[in-house]
């Protein structure tokens, strides 16, 4: 940006400030200000922060979570709650002391708040868990047609046709159809082959996705081959061990899985 160019900005910067110090009172502009700053992971303003950060309303807020928001203005990245949390709570402890220096609140509270344990827990929004691709689709409309910033900034309320049970059959039956394409090309092999001494950490980590999703009909998910019979296959997943009969893979024909298959080969498991 050249100097002219600074200048000029800085011009209508001062002239901006100078109407909204005029026909605004102090508490009106907070209330702008408040509603639209970023406060970091697509969050603009201090309502969807609280959503985003501790899932619910911003009036719903303790002081130990306002101070959190509170300090997340100055470098919402460096101080993000889910990414860096001991830089956020230091921040935290930060906003809280001045409150006290200021007295707004008192030393009792500040303490309170700091002891107070935070519950760190992002919104999940239904429209991209549910309709990823009906949602990105309209997004990327939304921002060609109107901008990024308009989009992220502006507050818009967009409506649209989809419907979730339909768009949830819809993409059921797409799954199952190209499940179906998957295996009509046969077995191929396993994912990749582990070594024994890395068992423990597949199995560690495959546990750790075992609880958060749990063992769901449909949901593909991977298996450890820890054992090969002459009529089934063992699998573990986690702490849980399932069993797969041959019989129910006659799909993979040429070659048969129970002649090629082994101990430590790492499977999708349907």
């Amino acid at each position: 940006m050249t100097a002219e160019r600074t200048y000029e900005r800085k011009i209508r910067e001062a002239i901006l400030a100078y109407k909204i110090e005029r026909y605004l009172t102090k508490d009106e502009i907070l209330y702008l200000y408040l509603n639209q700053i970023y406060l970091g992971h697509g969050a603009y303003g201090v309502e969807a922060a609280a959503q985003n950060y501790f899932n619910k309303s911003a009036k719903d807020l303790n002081l130990a979570e306002c101070a959190i928001l509170a300090g997340l203005p100055q470098a919402p990245s460096k101080y993000s709650p889910f990414h860096h949390f001991d830089k956020a709570k230091a921040r935290q402890i930060y906003v809280l002391n001045q409150m006290v220096d200021k007295q707004y609140i008192t030393k009792e509270d500040s303490a309170a708040a700091i002891e107070y344990e935070l519950d760190i827990m992002p919104r999940k929004n239904l429209y991209i868990e549910e309709v990823p691709y009906y949602t990105e689709h309209v997004r990327s409309y939304v921002e060609d047609k109107f901008g990024r910033k308009t989009l992220y900034t502006q507050g818009l309320r967009i409506e649209t046709a989809v419907n979730l049970d339909l768009q949830k059959i819809a993409r059921e039956e797409v799954d199952r159809g190209l499940r179906a394409i998957d295996k009509r090309q046969g077995y191929r092999g396993p994912l990749k082959h582990i070594k024994k001494g890395d068992f423990s950490a597949f199995l560690k980590h495959s546990q750790k996705e075992l609880t958060e999703t749990g063992i769901q009909v449909g949901l593909i998910t991977k298996g450890l081959v820890v054992k090969v019979s002459r009529r089934k296959v063992s699998v573990r997943i986690g702490s849980k061990m399932g069993y797969i009969p041959f019989d129910d893979m006659r799909w993979a024909r040429n070659p048969i899985p129970k002649d090629i298959l082994t101990r430590s080969d790492i499977q999708r498991r349907l």
